[in-house]
């Protein structure tokens, strides 16, 4: 008898290690694929040399437990089991907090200061956005910075205990308020604005399982960006409206990205979100002012709520500095007339989270500032030049003998008197600046 029970365990042992590659080979059962970023592992070629060296079989290795069957759904319940039943997310950088509450570990060493990148380099950088915004005021553009608010500040007391500093140190939030602020650099610090009224705000700002605002969070945020818009230019412009706020049953993105990104069995019982119904106020009489926003990825929910396109005249949105998505359509920075684009618009926007901080303004700071130096140098070359040709141009009319030069080589060449005299004087200009 136990040796019949025991050919029995052991069939249903071989059986349940056969089943992923049954269902690899006849896909009996679909399985949904994981969120989130993966390097795809191809089928490695045999050679001899990785063979030899072992690589070969390793990435055999790699890519059979990649492709074997019902991985996505183990994989899913490995990460199900380590969430329920030992509180861990086994997702990059995801930090499971208290109250439901989750964040990524960036926002919440932002917000301990941890990725501080000092004070000379903020100062530096802060240095070279004040000659920007006086260049942009130079050609009547506007220069407006962002400081969108993070998760880690706005609930500061759901951070675990292990992630916490005994005391807060200098952050790059913190010392970039202090460099707008002795620079007069325009800016709006929605950071430190959504804790203030986080008791007091109708709805709530942010998701538990999101790392972004929420809709309602942003459509506060951008109503407050709108109202400061309107002051700087001196204009009353498209306002934003709703009167009608939905609540339904499932979240709509980003409200549960994070959680997504952790790859679980079973969805995170959640708190309904509440999403304005926006009223875009068409009136002609109304400022449609036109805007470039250089943003991380909290402008994403401005883009899809429409924003950019009906309330500002839309110049771009340059995600990171590197991605522009125009009326036009989508092109890299890189293939862009960057300074010429941004003398067109009314207000150049630069948008950024506490946990980017650290990187910001990926990158269009030191771009558009070496750019402008160019600019201004040039201008510079072609009035020394356009003087210094002036002064030998009154040189030739001066002289006699010199002026009867030129007339006589205007003649031969078949050209006016001036177009000679100019054509002269630049050649003695160039020879005298070789």
């Amino acid at each position: 008898m136990q040796k019949n029970i025991k050919k029995i365990l052991l069939i249903v042992l071989i059986g349940v290690l056969l089943i992923p590659m049954i269902q690899k080979i006849i896909g009996f059962a679909e399985t949904e694929d994981l969120d989130g970023y993966f390097v795809e592992t191809k089928n490695p070629e045999l050679s001899w040399d990785k063979w030899i060296d072992g690589t070969y079989q390793t990435n055999v290795n790699q890519f059979t437990e990649e492709n074997i069957g019902l991985r996505n759904i183990l994989v899913r319940l490995h990460n199900q089991i380590s969430y329920s039943i030992f509180n861990e997310a086994n997702a990059a950088g995801v930090v499971i907090g208290k109250n439901n509450i989750l964040f990524e570990k960036g926002y919440i060493d932002a917000y301990f200061g941890r990725d501080f990148i000092g004070k000379d380099s903020i100062n530096n950088k802060a240095d070279k956005l004040q000659f920007i915004n006086e260049c942009l005021n130079n050609e009547g553009v506007k220069l407006l910075v962002v400081f969108a608010p993070g998760k880690a500040s706005f609930f500061p007391e759901s951070i675990p205990e292990k992630y916490k500093s005994d005391t807060l140190s200098i952050t790059n939030h913190e010392y970039w308020l202090k460099a707008c602020k002795d620079r007069g650099i325009p800016f709006i610090d929605l950071n430190s604005l959504f804790p203030l009224i986080k008791d007091t705000a109708t709805y709530p700002l942010y998701p538990e399982y999101g790392i972004h605002w929420s809709f309602y969070g942003m459509a506060l945020g951008m109503d407050s960006i709108l109202n400061y818009s309107s002051k700087m230019l001196g204009k009353e412009c498209r306002h934003l409206k709703w009167n009608k706020i939905e609540i339904p049953d499932t979240l709509r993105k980003p409200d549960y990205d994070i959680a997504k990104g952790m790859n679980l069995l079973w969805q995170l019982g959640y708190k309904k979100m509440p999403y304005p119904v926006f009223e875009f106020n068409n009136n002609d009489s109304l400022y449609h002012p036109k805007v470039i926003s250089i943003a991380d990825s909290y402008y994403w929910q401005v883009i899809s709520a429409g924003i950019n396109r009906r309330v500002f005249d839309m110049g771009g949105f340059w995600f990171y500095y590197k991605d522009a998505y125009t009326n036009d359509g989508y092109k890299k920075v890189k293939d862009i007339k960057v300074v010429e684009e941004l003398e067109k618009q009314d207000i150049v926007l630069l948008m950024a989270t506490e946990a980017t901080l650290h990187k910001f303004a990926f990158g269009f700071i030191e771009d558009v500032y070496e750019k402008y130096k160019n600019k201004i140098d040039k201008e510079k070359t072609a009035s020394n030049k356009e003087q210094e040709v002036n002064k030998i141009i009154r040189s030739i009319l001066d002289s006699e003998q010199w002026k009867k030069s030129i007339e006589k080589k205007a003649k031969e060449k078949n050209v006016t008197f001036e177009e000679m005299l100019k054509l002269d004087a630049e050649y003695m200009y160039s020879q005298q600046n070789k």
